[in-house]
């Protein structure tokens, strides 16, 4: 999620309203979204990010255990 200046008029993705030119602006470069400062979503939207962390966890727990650590 980058902060940067919109270039052009254009609606938030989330709260639909309209974000003017020369406007502070929360865009998300994957998805191609814009965002008005504060509606941003905090977490991903597919939750990759919480699978990929819940694995990582497992893995060590995992090794813990059979290690006796």
């Amino acid at each position: 999620m980058k902060t940067i200046t919109a270039k052009f008029r254009s609606k938030c993705y989330t709260t639909g309203q309209t974000i003017n030119r020369g406007e502070l602006i929360a865009y998300d470069p994957q998805t191609k979204r814009a965002y008005k400062l504060g509606h941003e979503p905090k977490e991903e939207q597919d939750g990759a990010g919480a699978m990929v962390r819940a694995n990582e966890e497992a893995f060590f727990d995992n090794f813990c255990q059979q290690n006796n650590l």
